[in-house]
Formats: structure tokens, sequence, C-alpha cells
């Protein structure tokens, strides 16, 4: 559980335009036009975390909003149009700073920077197939079409409480799904998705990612 705490500061530190937190093992940052990563270390291992959607990016927005289903050849299946284009946006330059040496990496993200992590570890493994690589996501939306990705050798956990709305959209009525793997953070609320509970979840910023650090802290 170490793991998971350790990538959700990651998943963390990825927002910030100032100087990466000191506890942690910052290497670098990739930049594309809207599209942001950061590498770091751990125990031996480079870590690329994805930053999520933006407050008041338009941008983002659109992307977000961009539902239709895209056939995706890496992943074998369907996935949402809008997180696909962000992820093919940065993967040529972040591709060159990848270092495999130890076997290992970690891939993170937390809400629409989870849905680009997938789609980027699916990408990586693409490139070299026996690398061993653990995606940790938090309060990722839905990002596949109907059917999930040919199988692979990842490890991939996704992290969510219900007490988020954001992993509940698209809605499954629009033939989005999400995985299996699923670890669920229990808030000692009811999982009855109401209106009442969509509105005080996004009114107390329950997506947000310190949301799920402060969860992380006491439950793991």
């Amino acid at each position: 559980m170490d793991t998971i705490s350790s990538l959700a500061l990651c998943a963390s530190d990825v927002y910030q335009d100032d100087d990466p937190a000191e506890f942690l093992k910052y290497v670098d940052k990739i930049e594309s036009k809207n599209v942001r990563a950061m590498t770091y270390l751990y125990k031996g291992s480079q870590v690329i975390a994805f930053r999520g959607t933006r407050k008041w990016s338009m941008s983002d927005l659109i992307t977000n909003m961009s539902v239709f289903p895209v056939y995706c050849n890496v992943m074998q299946t369907y996935v949402h149009v809008g997180f696909l284009k962000y992820t093919k946006s940065i993967c040529p330059e972040l591709v060159q700073k990848i270092d495999v040496s130890s076997g290992t990496i970690f891939v993170c993200g937390h809400s629409m920077g989870g849905s680009i992590a997938l789609l980027f570890s699916y990408y990586l493994m693409s490139l070299y197939p026996d690398l061993n690589v653990t995606l940790c996501t938090f309060g990722q939306p839905r990002t596949l079409f109907k059917s999930p990705p040919k199988r692979a050798r990842l490890t991939y956990y996704r992290i969510s409480h219900d007490n988020d709305p954001i992993t509940y959209i698209p809605p499954f009525y629009t033939g989005y799904i999400h995985t299996e793997n699923h670890l669920r953070l229990n808030l000692g609320t009811s999982t009855n998705q109401s209106c009442y509970l969509w509105l005080t979840s996004i009114l107390q910023n329950r997506h947000c990612m310190k949301s799920y650090i402060d969860i992380i802290c006491k439950e793991l």
C-alpha cells in the first residue's frame, strides 16, 4: 500500500505550477500544448504522472465532453476520442524521456490524467513488451467503450470512492465501461448515487486529489 500512497502524491504534485514537493524525487517535466506529465523516481524505477483536468480550461472541458468512441489499435478496442487525442499529443516527446533500465515503470494520474495514464500504459507496453508496468489511477472517468482492451502484462489499480461523481461518467448507458481491478475506498456512506449526493459531492470537492490522499492516509 506504500506504493499507492506514493503514486497518489505524484498524481497530486503534477498539478502544481511551482517547484515539486521536496519529499518527491522529481526528475523532469514534459508538456504538450494541453497535457502535462512529470517524472519521478520511486524505489529505483521511473514514475510517470499525468495531470488531470484544469479548472477553467476550455480545452480540457471540450476534451472531456468529446465522448465519441474511436478505435485504438494498441488496445484493440474503442476508447474515448478526447482522451486518446490528448494522449497522442504528448507521446512523441514523453517516450524520449522513458527510462526502462530497471525493467519496471509506474504510471499514475488523477481524473482525466488517469484516463491518459491508462492509454499511455498500453502504448508503452506496445513499445516494450517485456516491461513491467504498474498503473494507478484516482477518480478516473470511464474511458473504454463497450469492451475491455486486450490482455496485457499490466498491474492496474483503479481507485475511487462512492462520493466521487466523475467516476460515473460518461454514463453507463452511453456504452462506456470501467475495467476490473477496482479498489474502492470506504467513506462509510451510501452507494446510492442520488442527485443530492452528486450535488453535495461536487460542492464539497470530493473529486479533488487532496480528498483521495486524505482517505488513503486514513484507510491504507
